[in-house]
């Protein structure tokens, strides 16, 4: 990432030229749950040191626009205003974020990550949530909740998201061809809807 040039001459000092930026890149491209840069990465992009950093990022802290978790980082704050973060199923298992944001296997190992989605490749989502246990160690049922009840209850979607009584019954059945999970059949409303035939030859 570039430097980015500040006003070292002008009336505003450093610390409230850096806040400002990262405010309106907080509020463009950082979604709820997603990790800032360290302070030592945004004092190299702003060519100052650590201490002033810091105290921009204390300031859009005090302004509850980031909250900071011991040890896991600095993230938009998201959960204290009734959000839900959503990551990405692709981003776990390439390992990384493709805009360089916070890895979404992090966020999980943090525990600020909610949902799962399919994001750009719909096929991940049923092999991420089998990879979980292993990658994060949870477990499955923690993970399959990541893409199932958490993302109703998100939604608002208070008739899905879990078998019990009296929901919709929208059910994914999973198969493991060559160690590999797919869905082998799924319902929706308890009706069958998709049955896949797997050429084993």
């Amino acid at each position: 990432m570039s430097l980015v040039a500040l006003q070292r001459n002008g009336g505003e000092t450093i610390y409230s030229q850096i806040a400002k930026l990262l405010k309106e890149e907080i509020a463009s491209f950082l979604t709820p749950g997603e990790c800032l840069p360290s302070e030592n990465e945004l004092a190299g992009r702003f060519g100052v040191n650590r201490h002033t950093v810091r105290r921009a990022v204390e300031d859009l802290i005090a302004a509850g626009l980031l909250e900071r978790r011991h040890g896991k980082g600095t993230f938009r704050a998201a959960r204290e205003r009734g959000m839900s973060t959503v990551f990405g199923a692709p981003n776990i298992l390439r390992g990384k974020s493709q805009s360089g944001a916070i890895r979404a296997l992090d966020a999980v190992l943090a525990g600020v990550a909610d949902c799962l989605c399919a994001d750009y490749h719909p096929a991940t989502l049923i092999v991420t949530v089998f990879r979980l246990p292993e990658l994060a160690g949870i477990s499955l049922a923690e993970s399959v909740r990541l893409v199932s009840a958490n993302p109703a209850r998100a939604a608002g979607l208070a008739d899905r998201g879990e078998i019990t009584v009296g929901k919709r019954a929208d059910l994914v059945a999973v198969t493991h061809i060559n160690g590999l999970a797919q869905a082998s059949s799924v319902f929706s409303a308890g009706k069958l809807v998709f049955e896949a035939r797997f050429d084993h030859g």
